[in-house]
């Protein structure tokens, strides 16, 4: 009788019924027959529905929690919480990296900073990276504006004359800062082509630090070119980082918070025509903004150097030197309680070695006493 129903139900469902004749089991080849075709098409979804999950899992990694087989479990961990996060977008949202460069027109400037966007985008993806020129010679047009290229690997764009830091604390005004995880200002003169720039950001997520610089060697034609501000920070094979109580202003990378607390919260900070002393307080002011240690809030990246191409597009520092030591004798006297001692920075560091173990270091060097106070 229970044969009977369930025949019954596979009769009404596939609408066919046999002759007197078959019984149930000499039907089952022929209804398999006829199921067939459901069965395929079953397939068929299963299998395109896998596809477009294995196309975005692809495309939605984090773009700088760096899952990599050098990564910590902590870091693995924050990787799979943030891959998770995409099944409920209102969750987390997707950061990114801005870089921003000040830029002239020179056919090698160009070459360069296009050599660069190249790199960034081969090792970091190109959904994960805006790019901003800031033109300060006002020749956008020999960039190749409305080129494919310029189209392609150009976010944003203006034409302003300025200096680096006076042209990113008028334009960053109009960008959306916290939707980065790191925005890295940049003159136009550095060569990060063969840098690792995924294991630079990768450590500064590790050591916590607002903000952070690559260390670097500087090119030149004499020993004035290569000679470094603060020696300080010549990579150091030993170390992956060293935290440090300043960093240059040459090419730093900011969290959100802490370039919008140097940009527009910082007054007597950034003046008209010099940065100088700018880098003597922000690593304290910052850690001040955001409650930490001002000797953790600032590091050298040291298994991640760049170089300093030193194209001296500007001219001689030496001619703005009246304008830029006024400048610096005002911030410190607006920022006394901020103002860290470029000897003591540039002569005591703390070394995070290779094996993760942490000790302060005592830099044999001498920093340029034209910057110093």
């Amino acid at each position: 009788e229970n044969e009977t129903l369930r025949s019954n139900f596979i009769y009404d469902r596939i609408g066919q019924r046999p002759g007197p004749a078959k019984s149930l089991h000499a039907q089952i080849p022929q209804l398999m027959h006829n199921m067939l075709p459901c069965q395929l098409g079953v397939f068929v979804l299963c299998w395109l529905l896998a596809a477009i999950l294995q196309v975005h899992a692809v495309e939605w990694p984090d773009p700088l929690s760096f899952e990599s087989p050098g990564c910590s479990l902590v870091q693995h961990a924050a990787a799979k919480n943030y891959k998770q996060s995409y099944a409920n977008p209102h969750r987390q949202t997707r950061k990114e990296l801005l870089v921003f460069w000040s830029v002239g027109s020179e056919r090698r400037v160009q070459t360069l900073v296009k050599k660069n966007v190249a790199h960034l985008h081969m090792t970091l993806g190109r959904r994960n990276v805006n790019v901003y020129l800031a033109h300060y010679d006002l020749q956008q047009a020999a960039w190749g504006d409305g080129t494919p290229w310029y189209a392609e690997n150009v976010k944003f764009s203006a034409q302003q004359k300025g200096q680096k830091w006076q042209l990113a604390q008028s334009l960053l005004k109009g960008v959306n800062l916290a939707r980065y995880s790191w925005i890295w200002i940049l003159d136009d003169d550095v060569d990060f082509s063969d840098t690792n720039v995924t294991r630079m950001l990768q450590l500064a997520e590790e050591a916590k630090i607002e903000i952070g610089i690559p260390a670097f060697t500087q090119d030149g034609v004499n020993s004035s070119d290569t000679k470094h501000s603060y020696p300080f920070q010549l990579p150091q094979a030993d170390c992956l980082y060293r935290y440090s109580g300043m960093v240059e202003v040459i090419f730093p990378f900011f969290r959100p918070v802490a370039l919008e607390t140097v940009l527009f919260d910082c007054e007597h900070c950034i003046h008209n025509q010099s940065v100088w002393g700018l880098d003597y307080i922000w690593c304290s002011r910052v850690a001040h903004k955001v409650g930490k240690d001002r000797y953790k809030t600032c590091a050298v990246i040291d298994a991640a150097p760049v170089v300093h191409r030193n194209f001296h597009v500007l001219g001689s520092q030496s001619q703005m030197r009246e304008v830029a030591s006024e400048a610096m004798l005002d911030v410190h006297a607006h920022h006394k309680e901020d103002w860290i001692d470029p000897l003591e920075a540039s002569f005591s560091t703390e070394c995070v070695d290779l094996s993760g173990n942490s000790h302060m270091r005592v830099e044999n060097n001498t920093a340029d006493s034209g910057r110093l106070w």
